[in-house]
């Protein structure tokens, strides 16, 4: 029976994507020619290994983003939230202007 060895460092969306398809084609070639491993499958050697940082700050750089989006998005749904209420108001006001303004018509006839 193969030993199986973990990894220290979790592995990123591209490379499970990779290894998965590995295995599904019963290869994984394509994954250990971008990403190979030494024979403890611990760290990355020469080449791959700055490939594998430039994707980790490919994904950083993503993540990073899709943080302020998010952000950006929560800050304009607050905003919204708050024109919403303040409208909710309004109507409230002009609701009670107009029942006024029905019995003050009432009143004159």
């Amino acid at each position: 029976a193969k030993k199986q060895t973990f990894r220290k460092v979790p592995m990123n969306r591209l490379q499970r994507r990779r290894s998965t398809r590995g295995r599904e084609t019963g290869t994984n070639s394509e994954s250990e020619l971008l990403l190979p491993s030494n024979e403890d499958g611990y760290e990355l050697k020469g080449a791959s290994q700055s490939q594998s940082q430039m994707v980790l700050y490919q994904e950083t750089q993503y993540n990073e983003q899709r943080a302020m989006e998010a952000e950006t998005i929560e800050r304009q749904l607050t905003d919204i939230s708050q024109m919403m209420t303040r409208v909710a108001s309004m109507v409230v006001e002009q609701k009670q202007t107009i029942i006024d303004i029905g019995g003050n018509v009432d009143q004159s006839i």
